[in-house]
C-alpha cells in the first residue's frame, strides 16, 4: 500500500469538510426523495378520496332515481285508477 508524502497528507479539517459535505448531499437527497415520496402519497389519497365521492354521487343518482322511477309508477296508478271511475 503506497503511503502518501508529508506534502501529499490531507489534513483532518479537510476531510472533515469533505465528510460534511457529503453528509449535507445525503440528507439533501433524502429530503428530496421524502418530499416526492408524500407528493405521490398525498395524489394517492387524493384520487382515492374523488373515487370514492364519485361512487357516492353516483349512488345518490341511483337512489333518486329509483324514487322517480317509483313516482312516475305511482302517478300512472292512480291515473289508471281515475280512467276507471270516470
Amino acid at each position: 500500500m503506497k503511503t502518501l508524502s508529508r506534502s501529499s497528507t490531507v489534513s483532518q479539517s479537510h476531510l472533515e469538510d469533505i465528510q460534511q459535505a457529503i453528509q449535507a448531499q445525503i440528507e439533501k437527497s433524502t429530503e428530496i426523495k421524502n418530499a416526492r415520496f408524500l407528493e405521490s402519497q398525498t395524489a394517492l389519497i387524493r384520487a382515492e378520496e374523488r373515487v370514492k365521492f364519485e361512487r357516492e354521487v353516483l349512488d345518490i343518482k341511483e337512489d333518486y332515481e329509483r324514487k322517480i322511477r317509483k313516482t312516475r309508477e305511482d302517478v300512472f296508478e292512480r291515473e289508471k285508477r281515475l280512467d276507471a271511475v270516470f
